[in-house]
């Protein structure tokens, strides 16, 4: 039957499309905290301040960003660089790339 087939498709789809979103999302999320939280400059009070950030991002959606989510997030995200993420392996999920980071050198060009 064709219906339940465009359904399968269009949830797979879906599920790719959001995967993907999660991905750039979590590394977006990352790049902030690695830029501008935890710069030279900032550096003495980084903990303190991705914190009060893991606070307000649990309270405002909940599960997801508590401070050890948070580091993880910026730790995996210093060694991709963004082309990995936007462009070259758009079909990844997060977890993929945060169990290849611990490969050195294996997201540079």
């Amino acid at each position: 039957m064709i219906l339940p087939n465009l359904v399968l498709v269009s949830k797979q789809k879906v599920a790719v499309s959001l995967n993907s979103e999660i991905t750039l999302l979590y590394w977006s999320i990352g790049n902030f905290i690695n830029k501008e939280l935890r710069s030279e400059d900032v550096s003495s009070y980084g903990k303190q301040i991705l914190s009060t950030v893991s606070r307000e991002l649990t309270t405002m959606f909940g599960k997801g960003y508590s401070y050890s989510a948070l580091d993880h997030i910026s730790k995996t995200a210093a060694v991709i660089e963004e082309q990995f993420v936007k462009h070259r392996f758009t079909n990844w999920s997060w977890s993929h790339f945060i169990e290849l980071s611990s490969i050195e050198d294996i997201f540079t060009v």
